[in-house]
């Protein structure tokens, strides 16, 4: 089962019970993750098998993390807003390329996957 299934069985269930579930879908946002996933990249042992793949590894950890990326603080702000509303929304999704990843999930899978290969030069 996928997320979003996953996402709203458990909205479906427990409205019941009072409590909102929601999906929050972020876009491009800038944290350190990328960097810390780098520095731990670089303290792995050689893998041959990837060797091959070292520039797209490198490229697709930094991917999201362009200039106009959004700050995390910028996104956790906007987050907790929309989560603590009375009637928060089922789906929030924000950050930038936020618009254009709602529009790839809607795709069909062989179109999205042409797309998102391009994108990270796969």
């Amino acid at each position: 089962m996928n997320f979003v299934a996953q996402t709203c069985v458990c909205r479906l269930e427990l409205q019941t019970f009072g409590i909102d579930v929601i999906s929050v879908v972020p876009g491009a946002v800038k944290t350190n993750l990328a960097t810390t996933s780098a520095a731990r990249y670089e303290r792995m042992p050689e893998w041959r098998l990837y060797k091959p793949f070292n520039d797209v590894i490198r490229s697709r950890a930094t991917l999201s993390h362009t200039v106009n990326a959004t700050t995390a603080e910028e996104f956790a702000k906007k987050t907790v807003d929309v989560v603590l509303k009375k009637n928060p929304p089922a789906w929030f999704t924000y950050g930038q390329y936020s618009t254009v990843s709602a529009i790839l999930y809607h795709l069909p899978l062989s179109i999205r996957d042409f797309i998102l290969s391009k994108a990270m030069k796969c």
